[in-house]
């Protein structure tokens, strides 16, 4: 089953309207919010795509069959030694993988704030 910790749940779930607005817009407006978003909020978009990548996050086979093709950009984000501002600038170039990936996290992530509130 998977566990909230597993989301990186105190950062991530700071940061949900952030994520979900990532997620919603278009590429231009993508490319605004990442260039002025903070770091934290940066490391929440990672801790995302690194749950997704390592499994912790369960994603369905068509959504890793659309995800195949930006599997380098992906796992170059999961690295733990890259510095935050190299990865917004990584993402701001190679994130359009973003929507896919986030839209099959944002329902968990959902889940986990809101039994957080409760």
């Amino acid at each position: 089953m998977f566990s909230p910790h597993a989301m990186g749940a105190s950062n991530v779930h700071a940061h949900y309207n952030f994520i979900k607005q990532v997620k919603n817009c278009k590429s231009k407006n993508r490319k605004n919010y990442l260039s002025k978003a903070s770091l934290a909020q940066i490391r929440s978009l990672c801790e995302c795509v690194n749950n997704v990548y390592s499994g912790s996050v369960p994603v369905s086979p068509h959504i890793i069959e659309k995800l195949r093709p930006y599997s380098k950009s992906i796992k170059r984000l999961t690295y733990k030694r890259g510095k935050a501002e190299q990865k917004r600038k990584y993402l701001i170039q190679e994130g359009g993988f973003l929507p896919i990936l986030l839209g099959a996290v944002l329902p968990i992530l959902g889940q986990l704030v809101a039994n957080a509130i409760s």
